[in-house]
């Protein structure tokens, strides 16, 4: 029980300083939690988020592709690989990520604006322009 309190006082630590601005102590902390607990998802998600904001795009695939394996569930964790796969210019898996993030929660709107993105790049206009429809329709912000 020890244990588990002092990895949920980590993760909250390190949360804390992923939200201040703190990456380098934040991915410090998240690395020490996988080193007990390797598939922790909340940490992989987090680092894998960690890991987009800093440009790590591979890592950041990494995280998201641990946190699938065990919750191929979690519409976060496609949509972020997603946003990783794109930034390493691997299209066909990153629409693939998009489209399976947008079938478990279909209000994504950032799954439908980076979905049109990659459409309108490719020069499927039509499919492109429905894609951001949608988005506003979701988020007219």
């Amino acid at each position: 029980m020890k244990c588990i309190q002092t990895l949920d006082q980590d993760f909250s630590s390190a949360v804390e300083m992923h939200n201040s601005g703190n990456l380098a102590a934040a991915s410090d902390i998240y690395k020490r939690i996988l080193m007990v607990s390797p598939h922790h998802k909340d940490v992989n998600n987090n680092l894998g988020v960690l890991s987009l904001q800093i440009g790590d795009y591979v890592k950041a695939v990494d995280c998201f592709d641990r946190v699938l394996s065990s919750n191929p569930q979690h519409a976060d964790a496609h949509l972020n690989r997603g946003r990783a796969q794109q930034a390493l210019g691997d299209i066909d898996r990153a629409l693939v990520s998009y489209d399976q993030a947008l079938k478990l929660n279909g209000t994504y709107f950032q799954a439908y604006n980076n979905k049109g993105a990659i459409l309108r790049d490719q020069g499927n206009l039509d499919d492109a322009i429905d894609c951001f429809r949608l988005a506003i329709e979701i988020n007219p912000d």
